[in-house]
């Protein structure tokens, strides 16, 4: 497959696993697993009860299109599968949702403002992580 290929809440293949595209990145791919056929709550989301796996341009060359899912498609007719229904529901959800908004004094708007534009502080704490070798 290619990355345009992928788009989110459309199956597809890699290795002996069926996916599903969570998020398409601008050079990676990022989906969850559909191993749990006993429990399809886990895949609704997100967030996700299961871990996201991400794929970078050369895991995406070992991806196939769902077979299942494009029969599906060719016997029905239908160009819309279940999971790009649940995607697009999704996606209107969060374009629905209202931002939080936080109250805040003037005064405590214009200290927080005075912080973001202040220079950098130094900070021992991260001197001492950055100075330590990986493990």
């Amino acid at each position: 497959m290619k990355h345009t290929d992928f788009s989110i809440g459309k199956a597809f293949r890699c290795g002996d696993k069926r996916w599903r595209c969570t998020d398409v990145g601008t050079r990676v791919i990022v989906a969850i697993c559909l191993d749990h056929d006993d429990d399809p709550s886990w895949y609704n989301g997100p967030p996700y009860a299961v871990a996201e796996s991400v794929f970078d341009e050369y895991d995406i060359e070992g991806c196939a299109p769902d077979a299942d899912e494009e029969a599906t498609k060719t016997n029905t007719g239908e160009t819309e599968t279940t999971t790009d229904a649940a995607a697009d529901d999704s996606v209107e959800f969060w374009r629905q949702a209202e931002p939080p908004v936080i109250t805040v004094s003037p005064e405590a708007y214009d200290e927080f403002v005075k912080l973001l534009n202040a220079p950098p502080q130094p900070n021992e704490r991260l001197r001492e992580l950055m100075k330590r070798k990986p493990t």
